[in-house]
C-alpha cells in the first residue's frame, strides 16, 4: 500500500500503527447539527490523503470530499438538508432547490 509517498506492506503499516484505522477506513456515522440532523453518513480515509462522505440518505451522494487537504466539490451554504425536511408540494415542486448539494448531485459544479 502506498501511503504518504511510501510503498508499505502490511507488516510495515502495523509497526507504524497500532490500529490501521489511524491510516484509513471507513466509520459510520450520523450528523446532528441544524438542517443535516439525522442523516446517515460513512466516512471513507484513504491514506493517500483522499477523504469523503457517503451520504446514505440522500441517495448515497458524496458529501464533503477533499484530497490531501484540498477540498474539492460544490457544497450550498445551507448544507446537507435532511430528506425529511422537504414540502414535496411547496414552491410547485422545487422547494428542494435550496439544498441542492453533493458531489454527484451537482457533478461536481
Amino acid at each position: 500500500m502506498r501511503v504518504h509517498g511510501r510503498e508499505l506492506d502490511r507488516a510495515a503499516l502495523a509497526q507504524l500503527a497500532g490500529d490501521l484505522t489511524t491510516i484509513g477506513g471507513v466509520r459510520s456515522v450520523v450528523l446532528d447539527d441544524g438542517a443535516e440532523r439525522g442523516i446517515r453518513a460513512l466516512e471513507f480515509r484513504t491514506g493517500s490523503g483522499l477523504s469523503f462522505d457517503v451520504l446514505v440518505d440522500r441517495a448515497m451522494d458524496t458529501g464533503p470530499a477533499e484530497h490531501a487537504g484540498r477540498s474539492f466539490g460544490w457544497r450550498s451554504a445551507t448544507g446537507f438538508r435532511h430528506p425529511a425536511l422537504h414540502e414535496y408540494r411547496d414552491e410547485d415542486g422545487l422547494a428542494w432547490l435550496p439544498s441542492f448539494s453533493g458531489l454527484v448531485v451537482t457533478a461536481g459544479g
